[in-house]
């Protein structure tokens, strides 16, 4: 019964399938096994290319951010558009300042006295990490090539648990014959598959609503049925700030408050401290 299967035209229809999925998939999905796995230790590898930790903590107390920002003002010659505080005190900040070249600067500043202790280019190497993860260094088209693999890839999972399904004489997990056999390497790619199929399909599906084609007809669902949070209407946003937005709100418009002021990056800092 096993061979009729194996032997039928819908089985070795789904096998070619599966063989096309592996070709379009395999090589970007490699790029982003790898480029993922960096970026699960971006602190760690900041650490070790920019001067993050303090290199005598728990010494001082902090200055207040308005001359943290103040310092990293004066190095780059150009008004800070974002102040990153760190989780541990043992960290220096982080303030971000546009660049001559275009792009940002981010400095690296003691908050015990407000010495720049470095600086980082443009997100740094991590971002470049980010970027290739993602393939946003290569603008519309890497998105829609993303989009493209992550449907191959449900593609060749299905294709994959259909072709390993354990039928008469064919087991889904074993390693049979030796190193030296095509079967023990049919078993292994066909192990590893069967047991690691349900991940990546979990992987590829959360991974679509990032898309612009799919990604962006769940967010109208979403924007059209009032599912977002928290709810935003009126003025709309550039493209590159809404991109800004978490993703379930990127469909709708930002709000404009009233009677705005600057209340002061201090009182910012307390106000979230208290929350």
């Amino acid at each position: 019964m096993g061979e009729d299967v194996r032997g039928g035209g819908f089985y070795r229809a789904m096998w070619r399938w599966h063989f096309y999925a592996g070709l379009i998939v395999l090589p970007v999905l490699a790029l982003m096994a790898a480029t993922g796995a960096l970026y699960l230790y971006k602190p760690e590898l900041e650490a070790l290319a920019y001067p993050v930790r303090l290199t005598q903590p728990g010494g001082g107390a902090s200055l207040p951010a308005s001359r943290i920002v103040a310092a990293a003002q004066a190095r780059a010659g150009a008004t800070a558009t974002q102040v990153m505080r760190p989780a541990s005190n043992s960290e220096s900040w982080r303030v971000v300042t546009p660049s001559e070249q275009g792009g940002t600067t981010t400095y690296f500043v003691d908050p015990r006295d407000g010495r720049i202790l470095g600086q980082m280019r443009d997100g740094g190497v991590m971002e470049t990490v980010k970027s290739l993860h993602s393939l946003t260094m290569t603008g519309p088209v890497g998105n829609r090539l993303v989009e493209v693999v992550a449907g191959w890839a449900i593609i060749l999972c299905v294709t994959g648990l259909y072709l390993r399904w354990p039928r008469r004489g064919q087991p889904a997990l074993a390693l049979r014959g030796t190193a030296k056999g095509r079967l023990f390497w049919r078993d292994l790619h066909g192990t590893l598959g069967f047991a690691s199929a349900l991940v990546i399909l979990f992987l590829a599906i959360t991974g679509m609503p990032w898309t612009d084609v799919w990604g962006g007809g769940l967010r109208a669902v979403i924007a059209a049925n009032k599912a977002g949070r928290p709810p935003m209407k009126v003025n709309p946003w550039s493209h590159a700030a809404k991109h800004a937005l978490p993703w379930t709100l990127r469909e709708q418009d930002a709000p404009m408050g009233q009677g705005h002021r600057d209340i002061g990056v201090d009182a910012v800092t307390q106000i979230a401290a208290r929350r």
